[in-house]
């Protein structure tokens, strides 16, 4: 396949940050969420996991007015920044705009990738968007969301991971069986979905290949339905990414959608009425796939 990907621009995005990779054991915390507070103005912070000592937080956004007897929507969100950068306050804008709209919001830290030598890889960022999915539907009833309505996301990287913890059946840590890890939809911008090119391979361990992390090799009947946002003049990822992620699901026969956003580019910050286009898409799609209550 010709890489389609602008390696020089994603490099430039992504460097940086790195978490290592520890002990391989690992335990779901338990967080007492009880306390959730829909007035508040701040996200609560809890962990989700713990692996090789070091926690994973997730940001809840809760709608107004909440109570932990509702059965909302919840719509988990993972950032971008190439594998190895980023953060969950990169949605916070996008988490207050959803979650106003009346969807719990759930942002999470993922493990990011190391570019040089051994440490971690995205096999670890993949094993914790399907942690975080099953996370969610273990504390239904305290964060108020219905475990049968949980639609995952994000933004490039973000947007593969959420993608990759859909389709790939491999990938999860020790002690995550129990309560299923598949979204029940995709909501995903950017997705860089085939990992093409010089950089991006560095992300991979060495014991797996490309092939093994390509969403698309692994498709097949019974997965989630799925929207893709995709901007039209994408110079970091080509937007005939969205389309054949979209052809492959459908021909599987797993209805998936392409919103393309004609004036879009990859990240939709600026004009500001690009960003408000790109989250009006999102909650447009919130509610064909399923509707805030």
């Amino acid at each position: 396949m010709n890489s389609r990907l602008n390696i020089d621009c994603l490099w430039a995005v992504a460097l940086l940050l790195a978490i290592g990779c520890g002990d391989s054991s690992q335990h779901y915390s338990d967080p007492v969420l009880d306390d959730l507070d829909a007035a508040s103005a701040q996200p609560a912070v809890v962990p989700y996991k713990t692996i090789g000592g070091h926690a994973l937080d997730a940001h809840v956004f809760l709608p107004k007015p909440w109570t932990s007897s509702d059965r909302r929507v919840a719509y988990i969100w993972l950032h971008g920044g190439g594998f190895v950068t980023g953060s969950p306050q990169a949605g916070y804008e996008l988490a207050r705009a959803v979650s106003a709209r009346g969807f719990v919001v759930i942002l999470p830290e993922y493990r990011l990738s190391v570019l040089e030598g051994p440490g971690t890889k995205i096999n670890a960022s993949i094993a914790d968007s399907k942690s975080i999915v099953r996370w969610v539907r273990r504390r239904a009833e305290q964060l108020g969301i219905d475990p049968n309505r949980v639609v995952a996301g994000g933004h490039s990287a973000g947007a593969y991971l959420a993608a990759a913890g859909a389709i790939l059946q491999d990938f999860d840590d020790g002690g995550d069986g129990g309560v299923r890890a598949g979204p029940d939809a995709l909501l995903i911008a950017s997705g860089p979905f085939f990992l093409d090119g010089p950089f991006l391979p560095r992300v991979i361990p060495e014991q797996l290949t490309l092939e093994d992390v390509f969403p698309l090799n692994h498709v097949r009947p019974g997965l989630p339905r799925s929207i893709v946002i995709h901007g039209a003049k994408d110079k970091l990822v080509d937007p005939q990414y969205a389309a054949d992620f979209a052809a492959a699901m459908t021909a599987a026969g797993n209805p998936s959608e392409v919103r393309l956003i004609e004036d879009g580019d990859h990240f939709f910050l600026s004009p500001p009425e690009l960003k408000q286009r790109f989250f009006g898409e999102h909650l447009a799609g919130l509610d064909d796939l399923f509707p805030a209550s």
